[in-house]
């Protein structure tokens, strides 16, 4: 099946987006649906099409808008290997890919399941540190953070960290997710003081809900699309990027969803272009 049509006018228009000023970091977020037997199992919304072809149009998507970090969730043991194969030249994993067996004593767990990948432009950026952790509802939902320096300005240093909260099959599990989440960013904070931070991930909750508000209490957070000087502010999508907005603005916010998607993912990648309101850190 071609689809080529998909990124051709629109992946044209939506590039120019990002503004000639590289000190902007563009920061992705993707749903790439799992499915443990390479088709979707979700037919009432998406053709069947091979996980391998769909990780060839996803990987497309991702090499034309070139975000300096990716945030994947609910990748799949039989996608993973393809995905990061087509974007190995510009992207590296922040953690170890999933059945690598890999100790983290942070958390005290093995980093085996790990379908919520981090994946940054290793031109422009280097890993310093980098933690996941697997929430109690367990299967897909977990996060990953990463600590990256600049490589052209070494002084700025942002963290990226990605999350998939439970679904309503595990919503018992939700507001303590919320928790580790929350109590992570405040870790994190302290760490690196005045750090910044983007949250990329399948909330699986609208920003006005309590359990987002939650996650983001007594912390100047806020969802990207909010405050986006160019934006596309929608309450009804579940699929954001959650930026510090004491140190960071936001310039772009869009939301990558037209006619042809629907046969990729039942979630549309999103994305912002966000600056360093001071020097950094």
């Amino acid at each position: 099946m071609n689809c080529d049509y998909l990124f051709e006018k629109k992946f044209s228009e939506h590039r120019s987006a990002k503004k000639a000023d590289e000190s902007y970091i563009r920061i992705m977020s993707s749903n790439v649906l799992h499915t443990h037997d390479g088709y979707s199992r979700r037919l009432a919304n998406l053709q069947q099409i091979p996980y391998h072809e769909r990780a060839e149009y996803l990987a497309k998507c991702y090499l034309t808008f070139l975000p300096d970090f990716l945030g994947l969730q609910e990748v799949s043991y039989e996608m993973e290997p393809i995905l990061f194969d087509l974007l190995k030249e510009v992207y590296a994993p922040a953690a170890a890919p999933m059945g690598d067996h890999v100790n983290y004593p942070y958390h005290g767990t093995d980093h085996i399941q790990n379908h919520t990948p981090i994946l940054y432009n290793k031109h422009k950026y280097e890993l310093l540190d980098c933690r996941f952790h697997n929430f109690e509802a367990g299967g897909l939902w977990s996060y990953e953070w990463g600590l990256y320096r600049s490589k052209e300005d070494p002084t700025k240093k942002i963290v990226h960290m990605n999350l998939h909260y439970p679904s309503s099959s595990a919503k018992q599990f939700f507001g303590a997710a919320v928790e580790d989440v929350h109590e992570e960013i405040l870790h994190l904070r302290r760490l690196y003081p005045q750090i910044a931070i983007v949250i990329t991930g399948d909330y699986n909750c609208r920003y006005t809900t309590e359990h987002y508000q939650n996650m983001v209490r007594d912390l100047p957070m806020t969802s990207g699309m909010l405050v986006a000087e160019d934006g596309e502010p929608n309450e009804n999508i579940i699929d954001h990027e959650t930026v510090t907005t004491d140190v960071l603005d936001v310039k772009v916010h869009r939301s990558l969803w037209w006619r042809g998607f629907d046969k990729l993912t039942d979630h549309p990648p999103t994305f912002v272009d966000v600056v360093y309101k001071t020097k950094g850190e």
